[in-house]
């Protein structure tokens, strides 16, 4: 692996279980497990996809809280604050806040 791709999935576990360790605080399992379900019967994907695809994470939000969604979004963005300036990141957060 190159510096460039240990980064990238550096980013990615970073983002990846900040989503986890949010959705336990919020909702608990209970909600991770939702979240999850969503994920796999719309797009046959999993959390660690959503680093590279944010608006599957967004439509499953919005699936189970609509509108709502944004309080748990503004809670992954405050965990990812200090991360913020980094461009994927940065990006990440846009898409999923949509």
């Amino acid at each position: 692996m190159t510096d460039v791709e240990d980064i990238v999935s550096v980013k990615k576990a970073l983002v990846v279980l900040t989503i986890e360790q949010t959705l336990l605080k919020m909702g608990g399992a209970t909600l991770l497990n939702k979240i999850q379900s969503v994920l796999f019967n719309e797009f046959k994907a999993y959390l660690t996809d959503c680093y590279e695809k944010p608006e599957y994470l967004n439509a499953a939000l919005k699936k189970i809280f609509g509108s709502s969604h944004q309080e748990i979004v503004k809670e992954i963005q405050r965990e990812l604050d200090e991360y913020i300036d980094e461009g994927a990141i940065s990006l990440f957060i846009e898409k999923i806040a949509v």
